[in-house]
């Protein structure tokens, strides 16, 4: 990982990713998203905790909107120290730029392992961020009207707010799965089914042989 992201910069791209301490052999280099730093031994080996900043909350509206043109953009601007977690939104856009967002609040009302329910309201087109891996199978409403979802700060999962006060519903799509599980259920039932038949007798004479002659039939002495 240190050639892909210096290890003083760890702090902040964990920040980034929700992550509120780091677990290492060593301790990182001084950075002011470290707050505290702790020695502690993990069967039987020296480590350092390193206790963050706080980091991004769980869900949060984006005071501003950050075009990168490229991944590696992308996390060029997430490890700037001007890029403030759980406020700055980076998405993916052909040009680089920045626009602003209007301010709002945000209620989540309620959180499992595959869904959530908020309430939102803002004075403008907004960006609502959750602290959620990103995928294509998530779903999201907004007042019980289905609204797409998107990629935001290379990982998180973010939607379109329109202006106003609104109920949203975001959740996982377990369709696609349940579909396969039901073929792939199908396919073994037909498969046990096949084995379960009795074997065929076949009762024609063998190849290459003449037939058996019945005794007392036509031509028997």
């Amino acid at each position: 990982m240190d050639s892909l992201i210096p290890p003083w910069r760890w702090p902040r791209a964990a920040r980034h990713l929700g992550v509120a301490w780091i677990l290492r052999r060593s301790t990182l280099p001084p950075s002011p998203e470290v707050v505290a730093t702790e020695a502690l031994e993990i069967l039987g080996e020296p480590v350092v905790l390193h206790r963050l900043e706080r980091p991004a909350p769980e869900a949060w509206l984006a005071s501003r909107e950050i075009a990168a043109p490229s991944r590696d953009a992308g996390w060029q601007l997430l490890l700037d120290p001007s890029i403030e977690p759980g406020r700055d939104a980076v998405v993916p856009g052909a040009l680089p730029g920045v626009r602003e967002l209007p301010p709002g609040t945000l209620t989540l009302l309620g959180r499992g392992p595959s869904t959530w329910r908020l309430r939102v309201r803002t004075r403008g087109a907004g960006l609502l961020v959750l602290d959620q891996a990103f995928s294509g199978r998530w779903r999201a409403s907004v007042d019980g009207e289905p609204t797409p979802v998107e990629l935001v700060n290379l990982w998180q999962l973010g939607v379109r707010l329109p202006a106003g006060d609104h109920e949203l519903r975001i959740w996982w799509d377990s369709a696609p799965f349940l579909w396969g599980l039901a073929a792939a259920l199908v396919g073994l039932g037909l498969t046990l089914a096949l084995l379960a038949l009795p074997p065929s007798r076949d009762r024609r004479p063998p190849t290459g042989g003449a037939a058996p002659r019945l005794r007392g039939g036509p031509g028997a002495r």
